[in-house]
């Protein structure tokens, strides 16, 4: 049963245009708003699709793990990154 006014929708996009509001879109050029080292953007590039453990974001990187595990210290006080379960992704 619909009230009066009452609309059928059959997305969230015509939920949204009926309220009058722009969906937010995700910003997938975010490095791009973040100010990154050249060491920092190959990071977050390689965890930008998935979460990784640091030997195989050192290897896809090809950078040390000792160099790694610091770049990743400074990211995740700046909460660009976090670890969960040993595995590192973008967010705080």
């Amino acid at each position: 049963m619909f009230k009066d006014g009452a609309v059928a929708v059959g997305s969230a996009e015509e939920i949204l245009s009926e309220l009058n509001l722009k969906p937010k879109t995700k910003n997938k050029n975010k490095i791009v708003n973040l100010k990154l080292s050249k060491e920092e953007k190959k990071i977050y590039k390689v965890l930008e699709n998935e979460s990784l453990a640091i030997d195989i974001i050192s290897r896809k990187t090809k950078i040390t793990i000792g160099k790694i595990m610091v770049i990743l210290s400074e990211m995740e006080l700046r909460a660009i990154l976090k670890n969960v379960d040993g595995e590192w992704k973008i967010g705080a």
